[in-house]
């Protein structure tokens, strides 16, 4: 797990539009008032009985310590990424450092993702909506809100979902002609077995019967699936 966190110490007055309801100099009393020293969050994390080794700290401004690193510098195998920016512009530097380093699976969680102004959408929303809005290889899939302030979302390989999607589209025919066929044959009047022979007489229109259920049943789970793709994609559209 990796945490992007601001630190609080300077927040710039040009990212307040892009912040909360309030720039953060009045709603916290003056800029620095949520700062957190080295020290201080140490013992935070010794308090909550987290080993110093458990962690590493860079601390630093995002554009002064992540802008220097390479795509092979560690973290590249980051399973949950927690992104505590505030702002548009911390979100923005945050996100030109995990896009290399995104993968399949990986969930990125944003702590101030529905933190916006009376007239701007928050920092953290604009700042994604601008680095998916030309990717063409990974789906952010909506996962789970926390809060009434955060989200989250599943990376996914675009390629994976489009092949799924694909192939429930390829089975649908097949399923649509048997569900006609059998029910062209209930409604026949000939039978493979006449209606009038005692206890087996029905034995063709059963298994033809059951046939046809299944067939629906697999339409009607074709649909569900259908649907909720729709609604994932609206889902991410409505990342603006």
């Amino acid at each position: 797990m990796v945490t992007l966190r601001n630190s609080g110490h300077l927040i710039p007055s040009k990212d307040c539009r892009l912040h909360k309801w309030r720039p953060t100099s009045t709603r916290n009393g003056g800029p620095g008032r949520l700062s957190t020293t080295l020290e201080e969050f140490h013992a935070t994390c010794a308090k909550n009985d987290i080993p110093r080794d458990a962690y590493e700290v860079i601390p630093g401004f995002y554009e002064n310590t992540l802008s220097t690193m390479s795509i092979t510098d560690e973290p590249t195998n980051i399973a949950l990424a927690y992104v505590d920016c505030d702002l548009y512009s911390s979100t923005r530097a945050v996100l030109r450092f995990l896009e290399p380093r995104l993968k399949h699976g990986m969930i990125v969680a944003f702590d101030d993702y529905f933190c916006w102004s009376p007239s701007q959408i928050s920092g953290e929303r604009k700042a994604l909506l601008e680095v998916t809005s030309d990717e063409d290889k990974w789906e952010w899939t909506p996962y789970v809100q926390f809060g009434w302030h955060g989200a989250s979302f599943v990376i996914e390989d675009k390629s994976l979902t489009e092949a799924a999607s694909t192939a429930v589209t390829r089975e649908r025919p097949a399923y649509k002609l048997l569900a006609a066929a059998a029910a062209l044959y209930l409604v026949m009047p000939f039978d493979l077995i006449p209606d009038f022979i005692p206890v087996v007489g029905h034995f063709d229109d059963a298994i033809v019967l059951g046939l046809l259920l299944h067939a629906f049943k697999q339409e009607w789970s074709n649909g569900l699936r259908t649907l909720w793709g729709a609604r994932r994609v609206a889902s991410q559209s409505q990342i603006a």
